[in-house]
């Protein structure tokens, strides 16, 4: 049985005392008013319960409500992690952020590729029809105006062989275009032009500075063994920018002996009248004559033959 005592808000459950000692204090109190000593005994309640009340709680008392005897209680806080167990964690954020970070760097990078990729394709289909615009957003996309395919055309020899003037004028003037760059067989763009009769792409590299004159296979030797029939404008246009007229190949032919072999008349007669040497041989003893003879071109060898007299009678430096 459990008894609660409320004095000034502060409250006491006062564990259960013995129950003969409440009841004999009762029957005391009892008693002693029968006698007629009420006053004695509640003198004698009022001095027990003072007591009982404002005394240190016994063992027996227990906190029910706050109160003055109450112990305060310490805050609840969470358990702390070790030092070892926190470092583990940050670094384990740090991972997995650094692999975020990773994983959609390489998805950027894989889109970036295959933008690039449909860029690429979009460059070259625009040489093949011949679309400046188009060529000039894959550019702008990011595709390098000098690119090359496996053979080492670049696309200025692309659009030369298509042939696509409005891209190769666009890329004539293209910064960073090498107009002089040689493909895997050591021709340029202007030997593939002149070669092809492309007459307006010819002028339009040459205005440019493209390279005349040099080493090896040149551009006339390529306008001579052309058999288009703009090829005496080809070697007229070369040999007005100062091409040599004896340019010799890696084995010494020369653009006569080129002319002279695919009995292509009327470029024999232009070189023979800009003075091309009938008499140079090549590093297998081979003239002019020679190869007209071996490509079975009675007419170039009729005109050789004539020349070779005209000139074998004239002074040496005269013809």
């Amino acid at each position: 049985m459990q008894y609660i005592v409320n004095i000034n808000y502060f409250s006491f459950r006062v564990v259960p005392l013995h129950t003969t000692l409440l009841r004999a204090l009762s029957a005391c109190v009892c008693s002693l008013s029968a006698l007629g000593t009420s006053i004695f005994a509640a003198a004698f309640a009022a001095a027990f319960a003072s007591v009982l009340l404002l005394s240190s709680p016994p063992t027996w008392a227990q906190t029910v409500f706050p109160s003055i005897y109450d112990t305060p209680l310490a805050p609840t806080t969470p358990p702390v992690a070790s030092s070892a167990t926190q470092a583990v964690d940050t670094a384990q954020q740090e991972t997995t952020a650094l692999e975020a970070q990773a994983n959609a760097a390489e998805r950027a990078k894989a889109q970036q590729l295959a933008q690039r990729a449909k860029s690429t394709d979009t460059f070259w289909a625009a040489i093949r029809r011949d679309d400046a615009w188009a060529m000039s957003n894959a550019i702008a996309a990011g595709v390098s105006p000098s690119a090359t395919l496996p053979n080492g055309n670049t696309a200025l020899h692309q659009a030369v062989g298509e042939p696509a003037p409005s891209i190769a004028a666009m890329l004539i003037k293209q910064p960073g275009v090498d107009i002089n760059a040689r493909n895997a067989a050591g021709e340029t763009p202007l030997m593939l032009a002149v070669l092809r009769g492309q007459a307006a792409m010819a002028q339009a590299l040459v205005a440019a500075k493209a390279g005349v004159n040099h080493p090896g296979w040149t551009p006339l030797h390529y306008a001579a063994a052309s058999t288009n029939e703009g090829a005496p404008a080809m070697i007229n246009l070369l040999l007005e920018h100062y091409a040599y007229i004896d340019a010799e190949s890696p084995n010494g032919t020369t653009p006569l002996m080129m002319a002279a072999r695919y009995g292509l008349l009327a470029s024999v007669a232009q070189l023979l009248e800009a003075g091309a040497d009938v008499t140079v041989t090549n590093a297998q003893g081979l003239s002019a004559l020679d190869f007209a003879q071996a490509g079975d071109k009675p007419d170039a060898i009729a005109l050789l033959k004539r020349d070779n007299v005209d000139k074998a009678s004239l002074p040496p430096g005269q013809w």
